[in-house]
């Protein structure tokens, strides 16, 4: 919710919306942190998602979570299972 204002619909439509939630850490433990792994559609995808979004994401995460919140980012494939 607090993305898309910041990036505008066409931005938040073509480099977030197709990302998809792989796996998901809410609790940090001992010498961890609470995190969250996302699947791109592509590797263009990705690596632009790195490139230009991930460190507003990341803010945003850490604002709303903790501050050591972690985000990985991998290509989707077929055998990918989606949470």
């Amino acid at each position: 919710a607090q993305l898309q204002p910041r990036l505008g619909q066409q931005t938040f439509e073509m480099w977030l919306a197709p990302l998809r939630v792989i796996a998901r850490d809410d609790q940090a433990q001992a010498g961890t942190a609470a995190g969250l792994s996302l699947a791109a559609p592509n590797a263009f995808s990705r690596d632009w998602f790195l490139a230009h979004y991930q460190d507003l994401v990341l803010q945003v995460l850490r604002s709303l979570a903790t501050p050591n919140f972690s985000l990985s980012v991998e290509v989707l494939d077929e055998t990918t299972p989606l949470h």
